[in-house]
C-alpha cells in the first residue's frame, strides 16, 4: 500500500469513523511517517466498513472488534496493526513499525472520577478497578476483541493520558487539523 500510494498521490481513499478519531488519527500519522498523500473519507461507526467492503474505499483504519468477523470470514487483509506488539487474535499480522512505519498509536479506555473527587474516593475504586482489569473473565473478553488489558494506578494514567494528548495534539497540528 505504501508503495502504491507513494507512486500514486491521493489516489489511496482511507475510510475511519470520523474527523478527530483514532481510527482516523493513525492513517493521519501513517501517511505522514511515511510520505505519503492519502484523501480521508470520514464515516460514522460501522459505515466504513460498509464502504470498505463495498469497494467505495481502498482501505479503512478500524478497531480489531469492528473488523474482526470480515477479516475471519477473508473478506479483508489486514496489512498492519498500530500498537507496539503483534496482537493475539492476529499472530501473523504485523506492527507499523515492523512494516517500516515508526508508529504506535492504541486505542484505549479508562475510567475517570470529576475534578475534586476525594481522595479517600479514589483510593477505593482503584484497587476494586484494578482487580476487574486483571480479572481473568475481563482478560480473556479483551483478548477475544484484540485488546491487551492494562491498569494503570491514578498518577501512572495521568501521565499517560498527558502523553497521549500531547502525542495527538502533534499528528493533528502536523495535519493541519487544529484550530
Amino acid at each position: 500500500m505504501i508503495a502504491y500510494g507513494k507512486a500514486n498521490p491521493g489516489k489511496i481513499t482511507m475510510g475511519n469513523s470520523g474527523m478527530g478519531s483514532v481510527t482516523h488519527m493513525v492513517p493521519v500519522a501513517m501517511a505522514a511517517k511515511a510520505g505519503l498523500q492519502i484523501t480521508h473519507v470520514p464515516f460514522g461507526t460501522g459505515l466504513a466498513v460498509a464502504a470498505l467492503m463495498g469497494g467505495k474505499i481502498s482501505a479503512s483504519s478500524q478497531h480489531p472488534a469492528e473488523i474482526f468477523s470480515q477479516v475471519k470470514a477473508g473478506e479483508v487483509r489486514i496489512l498492519a496493526i498500530s500498537s507496539e506488539k503483534r496482537i493475539n487474535i492476529w499472530p501473523d499480522v504485523p506492527t507499523m513499525q515492523e512494516s517500516g512505519v515508526a508508529l504506535e498509536f492504541d486505542q484505549w479506555r479508562g475510567i475517570a472520577a470529576p475534578k475534586g473527587t476525594p481522595q479517600t474516593v479514589v483510593d477505593k475504586l482503584s484497587p476494586l478497578v484494578k482487580k476487574a482489569v486483571e480479572s481473568k473473565e475481563w482478560i480473556d473478553f479483551a483478548s477475544s476483541l484484540g485488546s491487551t488489558p492494562r491498569y494503570l494506578a491514578p498518577a501512572a494514567f495521568a501521565k499517560f493520558v498527558a502523553a497521549v494528548d500531547k502525542e495527538t495534539r502533534e499528528i493533528m497540528e502536523g495535519a493541519g487539523l487544529l484550530k
